[in-house]
C-alpha cells in the first residue's frame, strides 16, 4: 500500500508540478531502421495493473468480460483455466476498435484491432523480423544481463532504466554503454516459447522503487521518446 502511495505521488508531481519534465524525450528509438511510430507493436503495456482488465496509454480499457482470446504457443484460442499463465489479448466494450495514435499497432487475431494485448505487460512487444539491429535508446552504465531471455538492462543515471529483451545478444558488453551502441539483435531467445520480437520497457526509481512506465506517455507520465 505505501508503494502505491508514492507512485501516486509521483505521478501527480509529474502532472501539475512538471517533475521529471526534464527527462522527458531523452530515449531514441531502439530499432534499427524504425521509429516509435513506424515499428509494429503486437502488444502494449497495461497500465491497469488488476488482473481480467486492461488499459492503454490513451485511457481506453477494455476486459475478459468484453471478450478474451488467449495467445497459446503461436495460436489463439479461448480463455480457460488451462491457459492463464499465457497472454490474454481483450476488447473494448461493444467490440470497437481500440484507438492507438502514434502507434504502428498490429493486431494479429482476427478483427482488425479488435483485440488488445495483453494483461499486465510490462512493455511493448515490437514484431520486427529477426537480426534487426538493436541499439541502446540512451546512454548509461550496464545494469544486468540476462542470456537466458537475450536481455540487457541499462540504468541512464537520471532515475530511469531500459530493458531489451529476447535478443541475440552482442557480447561482451562494456560497463559504460554510448547512446546507439549495438546491444544485439532481435529474436527469440528465452526459455519458452515467444514469437520473434524485441521486448522493451522503461523503468522510473521514484522513492527506492522501481516502476514500469510508458515511454509513449499516459497515466499523467511524460512521453519518453526524442
Amino acid at each position: 500500500m505505501k508503494n502505491h502511495f508514492v507512485r501516486v505521488f509521483a505521478i501527480l508531481a509529474v502532472t501539475f508540478f512538471g517533475i521529471g519534465s526534464a527527462y522527458a524525450g531523452f530515449l531514441a528509438f531502439p530499432i534499427s531502421g524504425y521509429s516509435s511510430s513506424s515499428a509494429p507493436v503486437s502488444a502494449v503495456m497495461d497500465h491497469n495493473s488488476s488482473w481480467n482488465y486492461i488499459k492503454t496509454f490513451t485511457g481506453e480499457s477494455g476486459s475478459y468480460w468484453d471478450g478474451c482470446l488467449a495467445y497459446v504457443n503461436g495460436q489463439n484460442v479461448a480463455c480457460d483455466s488451462s491457459n492463464t499463465a499465457y497472454p490474454w489479448g481483450y476488447k473494448r466494450p461493444g467490440g470497437a476498435k481500440w484507438s492507438t495514435p502514434g502507434l504502428n499497432y498490429v493486431d494479429y487475431a482476427p478483427g482488425d484491432d479488435i483485440y488488445m494485448w495483453y494483461d499486465n505487460h510490462h512493455g511493448y512487444d515490437y514484431a520486427v523480423p529477426q537480426w534487426t539491429p538493436v541499439y541502446a535508446a540512451a546512454a548509461g552504465t550496464l545494469a544486468s544481463i540476462d542470456p537466458t531471455w537475450g536481455q540487457i538492462k541499462i540504468d541512464h543515471g537520471n532515475g530511469y532504466k531500459t530493458a531489451y529483451t529476447h535478443m541475440y545478444l552482442a557480447l561482451p558488453q562494456p560497463q559504460n554503454i554510448a547512446k546507439g551502441s549495438i546491444l544485439g539483435w532481435v529474436s527469440n531467445v528465452a526459455p519458452v516459447y515467444v514469437g520473434i520480437h524485441l521486448h522493451f520497457e522503461v523503468e522510473r526509481n521514484t522513492g527506492g522503487q522501481w516502476y514500469e512506465v510508458d515511454p509513449y506517455g499516459g497515466s499523467g507520465e511524460p512521453v519518453l521518446w526524442e
